[in-house]
């Protein structure tokens, strides 16, 4: 039986939050969760980014994206490797966000 590797991503997690839906895009350098912590809109759920150097190395603290966020409940479900697309769920409905050009 193979065992899972585990690894504790507490560099960027505010102690009394809930962090859920980790999207971590594709090069592993970047991860976007859904959290309701100290600085988010609204005291809800918000769209929230983190990022490390190397995949081998410890995220850092995360950074609200204030574009991918609401009022309501925000979670991230897909972003794309450049970062230009996001899938959203958003009060149980499914949005796509795109950076303009």
């Amino acid at each position: 039986m193979i065992s899972p590797t585990f690894a504790s991503l507490n560099a960027f997690h505010a102690l009394g939050s809930n962090d859920l839906n980790p999207v971590v895009i594709k090069n592993e350098t970047t991860i976007y969760f859904t959290s309701r912590r100290a600085g988010g809109i609204a005291d809800s759920d918000d769209v929230w980014r983190a990022e490390r150097a190397a995949k081998g190395d410890p995220f850092g603290p995360g950074h609200l994206i204030v574009e991918l966020s609401s009022e309501g409940t925000d979670q991230p479900t897909w972003v794309s490797e450049d970062e230009c697309i996001a899938v959203l769920n958003r009060a149980s409905h499914i949005y796509i966000a795109q950076r303009p050009k």
